[in-house]
């Protein structure tokens, strides 16, 4: 299980970060390995009866045992079932920052306003300087990319890239103005 709190500046930032309880969504395969997509949606909607949040597609959930084309499917799936996008906190990590970037904008066009993004995990031996510098490219064309697609729109949003076991980024709330 996660938690998550958010330091923001304000109360308004604040108060729209997800708060509470989740739990890794653990990922039903059928034997051709393809999801089983009605008991995720089945195993989600239980998991939100009780009040817990969705941490869909993290480590514990075989989200890299997917494609990032499969991940944005099937968030959009859930959506599209009822799932509550503003309950989920997807698993948008990777190697690759432009399959990052694609995914979370894909979540964020789905209404989900949490993500989690695990450190590349590939190399080994990456820096403090590595990771702080694939963050911070991450969360730039984030931004840029939030303050076209939101901004476009006439309306003001805020979104959240968690970045679990990295200090300097966990829980990073913005609402496109930075």
């Amino acid at each position: 299980m996660t938690t998550t709190t958010t330091q923001a500046s304000g109360t308004a930032a604040s108060s729209l970060a997800m708060k509470g309880v989740l739990s890794p969504v653990l990922t039903p395969f059928r034997p051709d390995l393809s999801v089983h997509k009605e008991l995720l949606t089945a195993q989600c909607q239980w998991l939100l009866n009780c009040n817990v949040g969705l941490a869909v597609f993290g480590t514990n959930s075989e989200g890299n045992s997917l494609s990032f084309g499969e991940r944005a499917d099937l968030v959009q799936y859930l959506v599209a079932q009822g799932i509550d996008p503003h309950r989920m906190m997807p698993g948008t990590g990777g190697c690759a920052l432009p399959d990052v970037v694609s995914l979370t904008q894909s979540c964020l066009r789905a209404g989900v306003k949490d993500v989690l993004v695990l450190p590349p995990f590939y190399y080994k031996g990456v820096s403090d300087e590595g990771l702080y510098a694939f963050f911070s490219e991450l969360i730039e064309r984030f931004v840029r990319l939030f303050q076209r697609t939101h901004r476009a729109r006439g309306r003001q949003q805020f979104a959240c890239v968690s970045v679990p076991h990295t200090p300097c980024f966990t829980n990073w709330l913005f609402d496109g103005s930075h």
